[in-house]
């Protein structure tokens, strides 16, 4: 082996370098790490794009959850006011109803009331009447006495 190194040939213009040489070494390393480099900054933003959408996700999942939970509450709310309502209203027609009754009861009691009255009147002119008519009886019970005695002296007078 020899002592002596191999003289490097001087690059022509238009020859092809079949080594490269240290500069050319370094150039593609930087060119490596820039590369490198790149790759791991898209690596990075396809994280964190991929962190974001999972993030974009969770928010409408929590959304959704939140205006579902509103929506529930919502129609519960109105469940319950309906119910109220329809109890109010049921508490309203009870009451009406009973007022309808009492209304009725003492219609019916003004009539009875009524009715005894008239009853009570008929039976006292039906009374009236028949005092009358035994009044009118005892008169002409008492002419035709009274004539009888009349008659009876008249014959005494007479005889």
């Amino acid at each position: 082996m020899g002592i002596f190194k191999p003289k490097k040939k001087k690059q022509g213009a238009f020859s092809i370098p079949l080594t490269p040489t240290g500069r050319d070494k370094a150039a593609m390393a930087a060119e490596a790490a820039k590369d490198r480099a790149i790759r791991i900054l898209a690596r990075e933003k396809k994280k964190e794009a991929d962190r974001q959408a999972l993030v974009d996700r969770a928010d409408a999942i929590k959304e959704r959850a939140q205006q579902q939970r509103e929506d529930r509450e919502k129609r519960q709310r109105e469940a319950r006011e309906s119910q109220a309502k329809q109890r109010r209203e049921q508490r309203e027609r009870a009451e009406r109803e009973r007022e309808a009754r009492r209304e009725r009861a003492e219609q019916q009691q003004r009539q009875e009331t009524t009715a005894a009255t008239l009853r009570t009147q008929q039976q006292g002119q039906k009374k009236a009447e028949r005092e009358r008519k035994a009044r009118q009886k005892e008169e002409r019970a008492e002419r035709k006495r009274a004539e009888a005695l009349r008659r009876t002296q008249m014959k005494n007078r007479n005889k």
